[in-house]
């Protein structure tokens, strides 16, 4: 019978989740930059403000100091450093509800301990650009980066099939399948029957230009006509339950809070 292995760790991680725990400890789900997804147990943290307080709030950026152990499913969180606690975003509903739904985004995509940090580094950001100003083309903008590094970008150039040149319909749509990808040509549209959403032109041109930005910050001065942002808002968050095969918990409160705003 093999020992069990311990490792002692440390990392900087944003705080995804924390629930209660017994009486006096939590478990906090954190994504380490190099150490991915981390589901954790912080022993007597209701009691210990030394040790946590301040940092565990989802969406706090901090260093971890955890212990992993191969014969337990859940490290050990021995202590945090609090790097920024972005209070911001929890003085206003809409930026607070905005950053769930980014963190809620993170949590279903990644597995455990898999890094990623150019996804880490893109929360951290979005964390951070979320407390200036919360907008759908912001949001959309986060989704499209989100999807590009997972592997998921929509294709919005030719034919997501055969990779002919797509044509608008007569009506200035383009026809979108959620199933195949993307974008698709007439040969396609009729043979495989998959369409799921008719992209108006200008809101096409649109999703380009997103897909085109390098920096993020830079969807926060763009301010779409009405139209467009809600056919956006029809279809990316459509894609992005389909790729990965879960319901988007937190979109329907993000909606109603931007709606009203």
């Amino acid at each position: 019978m093999r020992a069990a292995v311990t490792a002692i760790c440390k990392d900087q991680a944003i705080i995804l989740n924390t629930r209660p725990f017994k009486e006096n400890d939590l478990l906090v789900l954190f994504f380490g930059r190099n150490s991915g997804k981390i589901s954790s147990i912080a022993r007597s943290a209701k009691r210990s403000l030394k040790r946590f307080g301040g940092g565990l709030d989802s969406g706090s950026e901090v260093i971890a100091h955890f212990t992993v152990k191969s014969s337990s499913a859940l490290a050990t969180l021995s202590e945090i450093e609090l790097l920024d606690g972005h209070l911001p975003l929890r003085r206003n509903i809409a930026h607070l509800s905005a950053a769930a739904y980014v963190i809620e985004l993170v949590m279903l995509a990644t597995a455990d301990e898999e890094a990623n940090e150019a996804l880490y580094d893109l929360l951290s950001q979005s964390l951070s650009l979320l407390e200036e100003r919360v907008t759908p083309t912001f949001i959309r903008a986060f989704e499209l980066k989100f999807l590009a590094l997972l592997g998921y970008r929509p294709n919005c150039q030719t034919c997501t099939n055969c990779q002919a040149e797509v044509q608008r319909l007569k009506n200035d749509m383009y026809p979108f399948s959620i199933r195949e990808g993307g974008l698709l040509c007439p040969h396609c549209t009729a043979e495989h029957k998959s369409v799921s959403h008719f992209l108006p032109e200008k809101s096409l041109f649109f999703l380009r230009a997103l897909q085109r930005i390098a920096d993020l910050k830079d969807a926060l001065q763009m301010s779409p006509a009405p139209e467009i942002t809600t056919s956006l808002d029809a279809l990316l968050p459509t894609f992005i339950s389909h790729r990965l095969e879960k319901p988007l918990r937190s979109l329907a409160f993000l909606r109603s809070v931007l709606l009203k705003g």
